[in-house]
């Protein structure tokens, strides 16, 4: 079932499960940019005041104000008004271009939802399943209870491949799966926009949503655990959330959050310390999952892990020789298996493939093709698959 089944497709109301009812941040680059603009000419009155009184002669003890005209500083202050008034007509043509520019993108993104939104991509957010799942016997309490679980999709990924991701993920862990549409450009416009991402720090629509959501249920104290999975370039968009979170929420309530990203596209992935040792992270359980011949994994994670100037936390899992960066097909169905069950892995996933350490960097580890004998298989190395069938790590 969509959520516009029920509510506004554009609010951040769930069912009950996912209380409390959380706001949405409509604010976006396009429309900050504007106000800072008529701002700065509604303001702009102000500015012969900046410099005013123009001088002085004001000196304690050889101290003196910036605008004191009786030392070499009177020389900068000349040269700083010759160069001011001389770029002063190419920042102002600069500035009327950019104007037209972002007016220009605005229109054709306008344009573009016009003629696909509706088609592609649906509400903003998804929940599955419509009803509540039963409560497995070997459990005295609903899975979801104290739980939160979410799930930020990709690149090139409508309405549709979204509804396919949650419904498998809320199949595989037996829980409810709040799906927020990272909404698509198509495939050339998704890596321009994860170019934008990665490189400039831009925060998405996607972004915006998802942080509040996030966060309180982070804030929730009826909440226990929060589970964040994403795929692709949804990886950039939890790095960026990340971020967010560790300056907004206090480091007991971070203690809440595990992330699972699959075939990352994310250049970072913060962890900040807690204190000594240098193994204390605010979040105790990061897990990557990459495989080897996916291109935007490629780009992403397995570009940035290994750098020393790049910090990108968590345990990476990569499996040799694989292909492929569809979430269902190349992931969830690869590494756990087309009826995974909890009790033990599936013969031909992953999970029953051996677990290497890298030598080293300690928190990779590489899946080969072939069993290694008395190697730790990634049955014993992944903590996700701890929540199969309903389950709960402690």
């Amino acid at each position: 079932m969509f959520l516009r089944d029920r509510y506004d497709p554009y609010g951040t109301a769930t069912y009950a499960f996912f209380n409390p009812v959380l706001g949405q941040n409509n604010g976006g680059p396009f429309q900050q940019f504007f106000r800072d603009v008529i701002n700065l000419i509604w303001n702009f009155r102000l500015v012969p005041f900046i410099l005013w009184p123009p001088f002085t002669t004001r000196q304690v003890d050889a101290q003196v104000d910036e605008l004191y005209l009786f030392n070499w500083s009177f020389l900068a202050l000349i040269w700083f008004a010759i160069w001011s008034l001389v770029q002063f007509p190419i920042v102002l043509i600069a500035f009327l271009s950019l104007i037209v520019v972002i007016a220009l993108v605005g229109l054709l993104t306008w344009i573009h939802s016009l003629l696909f939104w509706k088609i592609l991509h649906g509400p903003l957010l998804q929940v599955y399943p419509s009803e509540l799942p039963d409560v497995p016997p070997n459990l005295r309490v609903s899975p979801i209870d104290g739980q939160r679980w979410v799930y930020i999709n990709g690149i090139a990924t409508g309405k549709t491949l979204l509804r396919q991701n949650i419904e498998l993920l809320s199949k595989m862990f037996n829980r409810p799966i709040l799906g927020i549409n990272n909404r698509t450009y198509g495939f050339l416009g998704d890596i321009l926009e994860c170019v934008l991402q990665r490189s400039f720090g831009f925060r998405t629509a996607e972004t915006r949503v998802a942080f509040p959501i996030i966060r309180n249920y982070l804030q929730d104290r009826t909440v226990d655990r929060v589970v964040f999975i994403a795929h692709s370039q949804g990886g950039i968009i939890a790095s960026h959330i990340l971020d967010d979170l560790y300056t907004s929420v206090s480091r007991d309530d971070l203690q809440k959050l595990e992330v699972y990203t699959f075939g990352n596209a994310a250049l970072h992935f913060n962890n900040p310390l807690t204190g000594p040792p240098l193994s204390n992270r605010v979040l105790a359980h990061i897990e990557h999952y990459c495989n080897e011949l996916d291109l935007v994994c490629s780009w992403g994670a397995l570009s940035s892990f290994p750098a020393a100037d790049t910090p990108f936390w968590g345990n990476l899992f990569l499996a040799e020789g694989a292909t492929g960066h569809l979430l269902n097909q190349h992931y969830l169905f690869q590494w756990f298996g087309d009826k995974p069950r909890p009790a033990a892995p599936q013969q031909n996933s992953f999970m029953n493939r051996s677990a290497v350490q890298d030598p080293v960097i300690a928190n990779k580890f590489r899946v080969p093709q072939d069993m290694i004998p008395r190697a730790p298989t990634m049955w014993r190395r992944s903590r996700l698959r701890l929540y199969l069938g309903g389950n709960t790590p402690p």
